[in-house]
């Protein structure tokens, strides 16, 4: 959560608590306080859901790219080293299955993958005399739709963290306009008792929070489908 929003958020936290020890029989304050007490209500469960996203999205995207690093590791190499005995048979094969070092996105790496698994299917029939085993093929099969599941777990926790940011955003703001209708009405009754008053101003005060607090958390672990790779690993081509 941003810095300004969890410090409203915290504002609203102590104004409803005040709200509660010193209530008021008026209409305007009923509204008020009841609307004050659904926000900040809905900020704490909005806080929870955000941070959910954010550690749903981060192990989903763990797991892409563990995923994707043994596809690099163990699959590719193998279907690689298959092709290169048969280009003799197949010279069509010098280009299909060439790896190289890549700082190319997750997303890229897998669509890469996909086509060498389709390419290497076209000609199994001839590279299984090479070396090719089918155990290998159905694993990377089943590595990729694991990828897939990963990806799409990744797609929607970052969807449910970056909405609940918008709306705590939003949750913050209203919960400052409620808060400053309630400080006239506080103002005007606890005019003549000062250390009530101070109480409340201060319960009502938004505080800045020192920028070594500051959490970008909605933000998450980057851009979704394809962080970007380290370059240690190598792509077809």
């Amino acid at each position: 959560m941003q810095r300004r929003t969890r410090s409203q958020v915290a504002m609203g936290l102590g104004a409803k608590g005040f709200s509660v020890a010193h209530p008021m029989e008026s209409t305007g304050f009923q509204s008020a306080a009841t609307g004050l007490s659904s926000l900040v209500d809905e900020a704490t469960a909005l806080e929870v859901e955000q941070r959910e996203g954010i550690i749903a999205e981060r192990n989903a995207a763990g797991v892409r790219r563990d995923v994707i690093d043994r596809i690099w590791e163990v699959h590719l190499p193998h279907m690689a080293a298959a092709s290169r005995r048969a280009e003799g048979e197949l010279p069509s094969l010098r280009r299909t299955f060439r790896l190289t070092p890549t700082k190319d996105s997750i997303a890229a790496r897998r669509a890469a993958a996909g086509s060498m698994l389709d390419a290497v299917k076209a000609q199994k029939d001839v590279l299984v005399r090479y070396g090719l085993d089918e155990a290998v093929l159905t694993d990377l099969g089943q590595a990729l739709a694991e990828f897939d599941a990963a990806n799409a777990q990744c797609v929607a926790a970052r969807g449910q963290h970056v909405r609940a940011s918008a709306r705590l955003r939003d949750a913050g703001q209203e919960i400052v306009e409620l808060v400053r209708v309630l400080d006239g009405l506080y103002r005007v009754r606890f005019k003549n008792d000062d250390a009530r008053l101070a109480e409340w101003v201060a319960l009502s005060t938004v505080r800045a929070e020192p920028k070594g607090n500051a959490s970008n958390d909605e933000q998450g672990p980057g851009p979704v489908p394809g962080a970007p790779a380290d370059g240690s690993a190598p792509a077809a081509r």
